[in-house]
């Protein structure tokens, strides 16, 4: 497995782990 794709993968997560609590967030305070 190359590193650029475990990079990509991890970039993913990271970016889709801050949308979800971004959106949790706004939900809260609405």
């Amino acid at each position: 497995m190359n590193l650029i794709h475990l990079r990509l993968i991890n970039l993913g997560l990271l970016s889709f782990l801050v949308v979800f609590l971004l959106g949790f967030a706004g939900s809260q305070l609405v």
